[in-house]
């Protein structure tokens, strides 16, 4: 982020027609506790799945049978975007999702579709994109939070010219994590997406996540209190 949100991309609840109807909190909301939204006991989750509609029907996806894989593959690739004109796509591996779907204790079951008719999709041009996930410093553990910011901006300076020697088009980082120290020093531009994340069934007191609530842009002289993998 960096910049105040513009009318485009300004959201109420309404406008997420999925989300309201999940038990997670109200954009704007004020937490007073925290705890579940719906309490729920094991007898209350029904033994068959919920009905669809018609054309749709449940699947569990193998991610071990290659051609099940490919069509997780298809299904980010030419629908999941994160901007507002879908320029950027991902374009995942088969390995990354063989990392990401079977963590250890991994369970088939745990990978549900909803299948629907195939249709047409345009094609796409191709973007190298890296993501900040994570970084290490020994300079965080100490008092010096200017020598930290120091570090970080050597580190992530030494990262930017890494990806343009690999001939990466956009190198993507949210303002969580300590992203804040050097996002605007390393002269980030600004996305056009202000993400919200929630645990499903569950308050938890709102974290400013690196920006300020009532601006949107970046808080750059404190770390931004949340830690988080997107996959």
């Amino acid at each position: 982020m960096g910049e105040q949100l513009n009318d485009s991309q300004k959201k109420q609840m309404k406008d997420y027609k999925f989300w309201s109807t999940q038990p997670v909190p109200r954009l704007n909301e004020e937490i007073d506790s925290e705890g579940p939204i719906e309490v729920k006991k094991p007898q209350d989750v029904p033994d068959d799945p919920l009905p669809l509609l018609k054309d749709f029907e449940w699947s569990t996806v193998d991610v071990e049978d290659s051609n099940q894989l490919e069509e997780v593959y298809n299904l980010l690739y030419e629908n999941y975007v994160e901007d507002q004109d879908a320029t950027f796509r991902f374009k995942y591996s088969h390995e990354f999702f063989k990392w990401a779907l079977k963590p250890p204790g991994w369970r088939k079951d745990w990978h549900v579709g909803v299948r629907v008719k195939e249709t047409d999709n345009p094609s796409y041009n191709e973007l190298g994109i890296a993501y900040l996930f994570y970084y290490a410093s020994e300079s965080a553990f100490g008092d010096d939070v200017e020598g930290y910011k120091s570090r970080l901006n050597s580190l992530i300076n030494d990262a930017l010219i890494t990806s343009k020697q690999y001939n990466v088009d956009v190198f993507n980082a949210l303002t969580s994590q300590d992203n804040p120290y050097f996002i605007k020093s390393s002269k980030f531009g600004s996305g056009d997406g202000l993400l919200n994340y929630y645990l499903f069934n569950y308050k938890t007191w709102p974290i400013n996540g690196g920006i300020d609530s009532q601006t949107k842009e970046v808080i750059d002289d404190k770390s931004s209190g949340l830690g988080v993998v997107l996959l």
